[in-house]
């Protein structure tokens, strides 16, 4: 972290998707994305895509360490733009107002906050692609965060994002803080 900010080193993902496996794999320097690995690389891209700027690798984190937020107390979790970067797609999540909840994920049994969400696309996306356009209008989006213990840094416990064909919502099973000792 620096400030209030997750300053990840880097971040990579392997999954299978229409049969075919993809890889990514994102490194980050003085906290602006340095290196982008796609495998297989991106398909060239038409007229109407929005491109991914330099200036949009700035102050932006991978999809995990995005969720990580620094703050003083639950009450101060909401209300902030998380800049995320996964590879391909640059993306604001502005966290707006928050409410007050308590759950048991086993790990962690407690208080939480769940702050309303709002998806902005920033670029590295198909300016005419109706879902996004769609998840950016209508979409309804939700995350529940929980203190990772006494560090000051809230983890999600919970998401729901509205889209055009249902709700998605994702449940942490654990969440625990593990402190390493300093050598």
């Amino acid at each position: 972290f620096s400030g209030g900010n997750p300053r990840p080193q880097g971040y990579e993902v392997a999954y299978t998707t229409g049969g075919k496996d993809k890889r990514t794999s994102l490194e980050f320097s003085g906290g602006r994305v340095a290196k982008v690995f796609n495998d297989p690389p991106p398909k060239k891209r038409g007229k109407d895509w929005v491109p991914v700027k330099d200036a949009h690798l700035r102050s932006v984190t991978d999809p995990i360490s995005a969720v990580l937020v620094r703050a003083g107390s639950l009450d101060e979790a909401c209300g902030r733009t998380v800049r995320v970067f996964d590879g391909e797609l640059r993306a604001d999540l502005k966290l707006g107002a928050g409410t007050r909840g308590e759950t048991d994920t086993g790990g962690y049994r407690g208080e939480t906050v769940t702050c309303a969400a709002r998806f902005v696309p920033v670029a590295g996306y198909r300016a005419g692609n109706k879902s996004m356009a769609w998840l950016r209008d209508h979409g309804e989006i939700s995350v529940t965060f929980a203190p990772l213990g006494k560090s000051g840094i809230y983890a999600p416990v919970q998401a729901t994002v509205g889209t055009q064909i249902g709700t998605v919502t994702l449940y942490a099973r654990k969440l625990e803080a593990r402190e390493t000792a300093a050598n």
